[in-house]
């Protein structure tokens, strides 16, 4: 059967996709293509993390996004644990101040009851 014959089959036009020269994979877009490069091949790391105590770098913005919710998580993690500590000490304190004011009414009526 002759492809021209039959008017059912419509022939689709491809657009070639971008491919890498290094490693021969393809991608969708011209752009991807150039982050794959930039990442894979070239290992270029132009994202910093932004917290002073981190070092780490990163190849695209998006990875570094990710890694800063890390430390945003572990913040936040922290200030829980200082509320529940502070909240733990406010406790305590209320409980030695009860007990403190326990004793000294203790000692008081004990006392009065040695005067008689």
């Amino acid at each position: 059967m002759n492809l021209s014959q039959n008017t059912n089959l419509t022939l689709k036009k491809t657009k070639a996709r971008p491919k890498c020269d290094l490693c021969f994979k393809s991608f969708s877009r011209q752009s991807s293509l150039k982050t794959h490069i930039t990442t894979v091949h070239k290992k270029i790391k132009n994202y910093e993390c932004p917290y002073s105590n981190c070092n780490k770098r990163f190849s695209t913005n998006s990875n570094m996004r990710r890694h800063v919710r890390i430390h945003e998580k572990n913040n936040k993690l922290h200030i829980k644990k200082a509320q529940l500590m502070e909240s733990a000490i406010d406790e305590l304190e209320a409980i030695r101040k009860h007990e403190e004011n326990n004793f000294n009414q203790e000692n008081n009526e004990h006392s009065k009851d040695q005067q008689y």
